[in-house]
């Protein structure tokens, strides 16, 4: 009688979670058939006709989230050879319709490989070069915006997409090689979640749970692999540098951090992180060989990185400095920075720098609280909350999968429901959005506390 209560449940399992999984895999379907510009580049998000299927189709993402969330904590014994099983080939087919359908969201990688080309095929810096001058190359016409702004990511990101350029004769294969580097992206960010979760003694249901809610999360698809956003590989390297900080490899938790900053330069604040525990190493040895490694890698990664693009200098950063003084935007404010904005009648470098101090206050609590976990993402929640003129739904991927290493479910599904909808479909400034920001921040603070006085 148990056996066959036992062997019906499974079967009902199996049903229910390949549903599911068909059901996301569906909804990047339409996607594809419906909405994404098969003869042309153009971003779909561009067209004004196409932005109510964008917001529908975000709506039964959002719809799929909280299914899916209503199923998974129902699931109390499962086979974790056929959990991942359907996992995996879910994942596939999400990867396969997301290649092949062009950016529906966001332009940012036809402005990256419009650079990258520039830089590969017309012997011009990316980081001195603005788009604008290549506006008669073929590949310039998706190009709406930033036309007058250089390269703003690191050399890492830049010699990418050179890279992509130099290999494809077309923007599509250029685009597809992108794609393709995003779905390896995911698939080792899979791994690494894995991984963790192994090391941090999660049950393996617990980890089928958590990692079927990364690997189909719509947010997480979307921004790696259908829009292809270079955040895709801080999300890579924070998970890189978590895991190595939990096998107490100091240095390969730093050198994580540095590639990552040299994608975009966020990560290089967290290298507070490894470093306080590496100072804190009662071995001497191990630490004095990690800290002379950690700098000579650093060194020669600045060196050997920034060289192809004449040496690094301020040169580099002309494109960054112009954007983290000049662009803001009422419409892209989460509550938090319109409040300190209002305040403090404060420019945006300014904004900027009060969010450089904000997280390392928030990162320094977290240590001294011993929550090297909460260290990793708490501080880009205080930035993104307070301290962001210019917050996009991308940044998400910089703090998700430790979110999902270190807080409940449906803290995850409301997050990436709100990533969803912001800013690109709804406004922050509308009071829909404003109130869930409020609470989700709100709790996210309460949490920390309530930890810090649990261990004081």
């Amino acid at each position: 009688m148990n056996r066959s209560r036992t062997d019906h449940s499974s079967t009902r399992t199996t049903v229910l979670l390949s549903l599911l999984g068909l059901f996301v895999l569906a909804l990047f379907t339409y996607q594809y058939l419906s909405i994404a510009q098969h003869d042309t580049f153009y971003v779909a998000h561009h067209f004004e006709h196409l932005v109510p299927k964008l917001k529908t189709l975000a709506y039964f993402f959002s719809g799929f989230l909280l299914a899916l969330w209503l199923f998974l904590r129902s699931v109390r014994e499962y086979s974790t050879k056929k959990f991942l099983a359907i996992i995996i080939a879910v994942t596939i087919g999400l990867a396969i319709v997301a290649i092949i359908t062009h950016p529906t969201r966001s332009q940012d990688i036809y402005w990256s490989l419009l650079l990258g080309k520039g830089f590969s095929q017309y012997h011009l810096n990316p980081y001195q070069t603005i788009p604008e001058i290549l506006g008669t190359d073929p590949w310039a016409y998706p190009v709406l915006t930033w036309k007058d702004i250089p390269m703003i990511y690191g050399p890492i990101w830049a010699l990418i997409v050179s890279a992509a350029t130099w290999l494809a004769s077309s923007l599509g294969t250029a685009l597809v090689f992108m794609k393709l580097l995003g779905v390896a992206i995911l698939a080792i960010s899979g791994k690494l979640l894995w991984d963790c979760m192994g090391v941090m003694g999660f049950t393996d249901l617990k980890k089928c749970t958590l990692l079927t809610l990364f690997l189909w999360n719509p947010f997480v698809i979307q921004i790696t692999v259908v829009d292809v956003h270079n955040d895709s590989l801080l999300m890579l390297c924070f998970l890189a540098s978590y895991l190595f900080l939990l096998k107490k490899n100091y240095f390969a938790s730093i050198v994580a951090l540095l590639a990552g900053g040299f994608v975009k330069y966020i990560p290089w604040l967290f290298i507070l992180i490894p470093l306080y525990y590496l100072i804190k190493d009662r071995d001497k040895i191990r630490k004095y060989y990690h800290l002379g490694a950690s700098a000579l890698t650093g060194i020669l990664l600045l060196i050997f990185l920034y060289a192809p693009f004449g040496g690094f200098s301020l040169k580099s950063f002309a494109g960054l400095i112009f954007q983290t003084k000049n662009i803001g935007l009422p419409t892209e404010y989460l509550p938090g920075t319109k409040l300190i904005l209002d305040l403090f009648n404060i420019t945006f470098g300014q904004l900027n720098w009060f969010g450089i101090i904000l997280a390392i206050a928030t990162m320094v609590f977290c240590l001294k609280n011993n929550k090297p976990l909460l260290a990793y993402f708490l501080p880009l929640l205080a930035i993104f909350f307070f301290a962001s003129p210019w917050f996009q739904s991308w940044y998400g991927l910089w703090v998700l999968p430790m979110m999902i290493l270190a807080w409940p479910f449906l803290a995850i599904v409301i997050f990436s429901i709100f990533l969803l909808f912001t800013p690109e479909l709804v406004s922050p400034s509308v009071m829909s959005i404003y109130l869930p920001a409020y609470v989700f921040y709100a709790w996210a603070i309460a949490k920390v506390y309530a930890l810090a006085n649990k261990n004081s």
